[in-house]
């Protein structure tokens, strides 16, 4: 039987996940397209990536996968494919509607050829998903922090499920952690899959809509009573509420690390009685000692901690803060912390505009240092397009810095504007400014907004409250 053909559009995680997963389907890759002509004859994922001009073949008769996932992109990408080939489009499939059918060829396939497993233990396996790796990043603190936490609580069988590599991890988790072979292996979902049904009776706990989520997805179809799903869904954003929903009857719990998350999700037709919020757990001093730059001479300290990214982190956005900051002749020194793609863009404009005694790159520091990162610092800034609910701004509060941030997802449930804060609208960086220039001005804002936060977030992010609320979700899904 000749397998079905597939042309995939767009060549970054998703066309990987999306290869991840074909190998051990009954589907072909007719072509990988991309715009950017950089990568035109160049390898991604063992195919070389074409110029969309070959969609002209008119013998083609494949779907069209376009993986990106900025709707504006999507459709920028259709009409220039209609410009190309009118009829290319008819074929077209979402991106989550051609996993799900992958995973449900593949699912069947495996059920025809599965081996009933003789449950052993009575006690499930949990199983965490980072996929992706464990380095910098809310998610992976969290899921290192938790599954630390189960271990020392007698949860022995708790198990994160990587990328390979080495990352910092504590003593406890050295032999806890499930490595898989290699970075984009194309049978990696056959990989993962085989790590689940090792590990049967299991609670996976996932964490974005990778391939552990899928597989466990996929295998849940064949053992449903031995496989639990809990989705913690991370990120208050479109793909998020349009992809969990199409698995709803895979998954036995979504957590939103918001209520905001937890609400669209409700929203886009998730059973109430299935999604729950969480708050995660943030170190903090139960009596905050620190100090604030109250003297209007010397400099404000802003500060940001996370990714050095354009996309989502808007990383780009900071940069025209800091120049408004310089055109406005604010009294300011900036302080950054983290590592990502956008490092050489930040330090090139540092330099480029000799800011080196006012905006200062630290590059990552360690987590043991993040608490004395943001003492340091009088004011939060963050200006993400979106969040779950930041770690990093939770944090900086729970050390008494200021926040001054985007109206992301969650960031209502901890501020309070104008209280213990400020929330300006997305992409306003002016707002940000202006925001800025106020406690500037007023410093005595800096003591009074610093502590109410630090009291908001420790009231609410203890890790023995968190332990409570997750031993009674693993009883509770497997009731």
């Amino acid at each position: 039987m000749d397998k079905k053909k597939v042309i995939l559009y767009g060549c970054g995680k998703r066309c990987q996940v999306i290869l991840d997963i074909l190998a051990e389907s009954n589907m072909a890759v007719v072509y990988i397209i991309d715009s950017n002509s950089n990568k035109w004859g160049e390898y991604f994922g063992g195919y070389v990536v074409s110029n969309p001009s070959c969609l002209l073949d008119k013998q083609i008769n494949s779907l069209l996968c376009i993986t990106v996932a900025d709707e504006k992109c999507k459709n920028e990408i259709r009409t220039a494919i209609k410009s190309i080939n009118n009829e290319i489009l008819i074929n077209e499939v979402e991106y989550f509607d051609l996993i799900k059918m992958l995973c449900i060829q593949i699912s069947e396939r495996y059920a025809i050829e599965r081996k009933i497993k003789k449950i052993t233990s009575n006690i499930p396996t949990v199983l965490f998903d980072c996929y992706f790796g464990l380095g910098l990043g809310g998610i992976e603190e969290w899921t290192k922090d938790l599954c630390t936490e189960f271990v020392r609580q007698g949860r022995e069988k708790s198990f994160i499920i990587t990328s390979y590599g080495e990352y910092d991890i504590s003593d406890v988790l050295q032999d806890k952690i499930i490595f898989r072979d290699v970075i984009g292996e194309q049978n990696s979902i056959k990989i993962i899959s085989d790590i689940i049904k090792k590990n049967m009776p299991c609670t996976v706990i996932t964490s974005q809509l990778d391939i552990v989520f899928f597989a466990a997805c996929m295998l849940k179809k064949i053992y449903p009573n031995s496989i639990r799903i809990i989705s913690v869904v991370h990120g208050g954003c479109e793909e998020n509420y349009m992809g969990y929903p199409k698995f709803r009857e895979s998954i036995d719990l979504y957590i939103g690390v918001s209520e905001d998350i937890q609400n669209a999700l409700r929203e886009r037709g998730v059973n109430p009685q299935k999604t729950l919020h969480m708050t995660c757990p943030i170190k903090s001093d139960e009596v905050l000692i620190r100090n604030y730059t109250t003297d209007c001479q010397k400099p404000l300290v802003l500060g940001y901690a996370g990714r050095i990214e354009i996309e989502q982190k808007r990383i780009d956005l900071i940069i025209k803060l800091i120049c408004i900051l310089e055109e406005k002749k604010i009294n300011y020194k900036f302080k950054i912390a983290g590592e990502g793609r956008a490092t050489s863009l930040l330090n090139e404009f540092i330099n480029n505009n000799s800011l080196n005694n006012k905006v200062n790159y630290l590059g990552k520091i360690d987590r043991l240092a993040i608490s004395d990162f943001w003492k340091s610092i009088d004011v939060c800034i963050n200006v993400a397009d979106y969040e779950g609910r930041s770690i990093s701004i939770m944090e900086a509060m729970a050390n008494g810095a200021v926040p001054i941030v985007t109206h992301t997802s969650g960031v209502k449930e901890d501020i309070t504007d104008n209280e213990n804060g400020f929330i300006v609208p997305v992409g306003d960086v002016y707002k940000i400014a202006e925001k800025v220039e106020e406690v500037c001005s007023d410093r005595s804002k800096l003591k009074e907004f610093g502590e109410k936060s630090h009291d908001i977030i420790t009231s609410k992010s203890k890790m023995c409250v968190h332990i409570k609320f997750w031993n009674e979700v693993l009883n509770k899904v497997w009731l």
